[in-house]
């Protein structure tokens, strides 16, 4: 028995799912989004970009290093998904610098690097943003980085589209009945049948 799956959406949470299920047979996969490929209308395309992989919740962290993982892996048209730059952050008052210090002391824990930087070490690292008046200390988190959405919502989405998935773009939704949504979806001058 074929299950049919509907992905609303093909940002980085919609076409990760899609590239993922569709590799389980006895799968179909439609992926319904309302831009065109890789327009990015939703909230992956107003994302900034900073990945850090820190956060006092652990599952929190591991989310966040799987997804590096799989970032670090895509690539499209010769640009990486995932740029390792690195991350600081700043203390402007001794309280601040001690509560940097206690989260650099977590990250530790939980098995990440990090280095503990005075205002000098804080403005050569970052002197377009630290202004060493101010900055009492910081702290260097040196696997942070960047995520590039577009690539890696065009690598996932090749991927998807590779294991059958299909993409169907400029997609409306509305509702048809109370507790329910409808897709009204039209490629060029076609309408695409909901079921």
């Amino acid at each position: 028995m074929t299950r049919r799956i509907v992905v609303i959406g093909a940002g980085i949470a919609g076409v990760t799912t899609a590239a993922c299920v569709s590799e389980v047979d006895g799968v179909d996969v439609v992926v319904l989004d309302r831009g065109p490929r890789g327009s990015l209308l939703g909230s992956t395309g107003l994302a900034p970009g900073l990945v850090g992989l820190f956060n006092e919740a652990p599952v929190l962290t591991k989310l966040a290093q799987a997804s590096v993982h799989c970032y670090t892996d895509l690539s499209d048209r010769g640009l990486n998904g995932f740029d390792r730059v690195g991350g600081l952050e700043i203390a402007t008052t001794p309280e601040g610098q001690r509560e940097v210090e206690r989260r650099s002391e977590l990250t530790n824990a939980q098995g990440l690097a990090t280095q503990v930087l005075n205002a000098r070490q804080a403005a050569a690292a970052a002197p377009a943003l630290v202004d060493e008046p101010r900055c009492v200390g910081a702290v260097h988190y040196p696997d942070d980085g960047v995520a590039h959405a577009g690539v890696i919502v065009a690598a996932l989405a090749d991927r998807a589209a590779a294991t059958g998935a299909i993409p169907v773009q400029r997609c409306g939704f509305r509702d048809r009945r109370p507790g329910r949504t409808g897709a009204s979806c039209t490629r060029g001058h076609r309408r695409v049948p909901h079921r």
